[in-house]
């Protein structure tokens, strides 16, 4: 069976019902026939067609729904300008107003699916956004026109249902946008993968040199034997008693002179480490830069 006979043939009596005022009915036979239609849609091998397919489907069904909604809202706008009969009890009165916004629940969640399904059935065929629209005005649906009488479990785990499927659906979009730009830009990428890796190791190499860096600085073997010369004359101090303050003073002079002749070594070593870790720090830098680039969204 072809789909536009399928959904002419829901589509006309939904729209039959509507007129003769049966609002519930055409709610459940529009709803009931999107899936089915869009089941064999989804067979058509030409796009172009395909696609037309889909666009009046959706534009056909969102006219009804829209017009199904008034119904149900002019309906309440009737049943609240109306007022229970003077006559009723009080449990008849609650009774009637139970039912009646419990069938006016029913009508809009049973639209609001239907306008889930349309998102189901559009998103391989008109795309991502037209999906999230549809899902978008399913959860507003849910959202805005169900009356507080109605379960509010049920009302909270369906619009989280729909929120979460407009989240699948925009992270679905979101990756298969990232996959086609890299697919078209695969020199790009090779590029910066390289470049990545050589970054990486050359911030091993680097840290690596970073021990390497003292015994290769000018002065160093001086250092070395200066450090000595200060640890001997902290030795020599040590080794006069309490009250030699003279010699003490004398020796502290000796090792102030030897450290200030260290100074200028341990500084040239310090810069050079520093400007290792500069370039380190440059390189980390460019990968983020790199990872920003690879993985940003498309």
């Amino acid at each position: 069976m072809k789909w536009n006979e399928v959904f002419e043939k829901a589509y006309r009596t939904a729209k039959q019902q509507y007129k003769s005022g049966e609002t519930g009915d055409a709610i459940e036979t529009i709803q009931n026939c999107i899936d089915g239609v869009f089941g064999i849609i989804g067979n058509i091998q030409d796009t172009d067609e395909q696609k037309a397919a889909a666009n009046e489907v959706v534009t056909k069904t969102k006219e009804i729904c829209e017009n199904l909604i008034e119904d149900l809202e002019e309906r309440e706008r009737a049943h609240n300008r109306q007022g229970p009969p003077s006559n009723m009890s009080m449990n008849e009165i609650k009774r009637i107003a139970k039912q009646f916004f419990e069938s006016l629940n029913w009508g809009m969640f049973c639209i609001s699916k239907t306008y889930s399904s349309l998102a189901n059935g559009v998103e391989e065929i008109l795309g991502e956004e037209e999906a999230v629209a549809l899902m978008e005005r399913a959860r507003r649906i849910v959202d805005s026109y169900t009356t507080p009488t109605y379960n509010k479990e049920e009302i909270k785990m369906l619009k989280n249902r729909y929120k979460e499927r407009i989240t699948q659906i925009r992270e679905k979009a979101a990756k298969r946008r990232f996959d086609e730009y890299w697919d078209t830009h695969q020199e790009e990428k090779a590029i910066l993968e390289s470049e990545k890796q050589s970054l990486n190791e050359k911030i091993d190499a680097l840290n690596q040199e970073i021990p390497t860096i003292p015994q290769k600085t000018d002065g160093y073997a001086d250092m070395v034997e200066l450090q000595k010369k200060v640890q001997n004359l902290i030795s020599e101090r040590k080794a006069f008693g309490f009250f030699k303050f003279k010699e003490k003073w004398a020796v502290q002079k000796q090792i102030n002179t030897v450290k200030s002749e260290i100074a200028p070594i341990q500084s040239r070593i310090k810069s050079a480490i520093k400007a290792v870790e500069n370039l380190i720090s440059q390189h980390k830098n460019r990968i983020k830069e790199i990872d920003h680039e690879l993985t940003k969204p498309r």
